[in-house]
């Protein structure tokens, strides 16, 4: 489905590739790069988004690596919704959750990948 994104984007979590832009008041359809919209999941300042071609999407804060991009921009934000590299991840990305600083995805075969930050025993080994 179409993916629609409204309230806070002063982190770009938003993804609508309009840094300038701190708040959306109305919901808006925000294009992407890969296949449609399953589910989405946002935490304090950055938003992932799961696609019915089973990969993930994230856009907004990445100072803890919480997008799963690797290292981020001079400003720790990416205003765009990025395919998140899971090629080394077994089975599609069927949901994902987002908290403060962290994420996690779940795959098809059932097992669970986190990153970002792992403070107060937030992430597991």
């Amino acid at each position: 489905g179409q993916l629609l994104t409204w309230g806070s984007n002063n982190h770009g979590q938003l993804g609508i590739a309009q840094p300038e832009v701190d708040y959306v008041a109305m919901p808006i359809v925000v294009p992407t790069s890969s296949s449609s919209a399953s589910s989405a999941a946002c935490g304090a300042h950055h938003t992932l988004v799961v696609t019915r071609a089973g990969g993930l999407l994230a856009a907004g804060w990445c100072q803890a690596g919480q997008l799963g991009l690797g290292v981020a921009t001079e400003l720790n934000t990416y205003s765009e919704f990025r395919e998140v590299a899971m090629s080394a991840v077994a089975g599609d990305v069927v949901c994902a959750a987002a908290g403060h600083a962290h994420s996690v995805a779940v795959t098809s075969t059932g097992k669970v990948y986190e990153w970002g930050r792992g403070d107060f025993w937030w992430i597991y080994n």
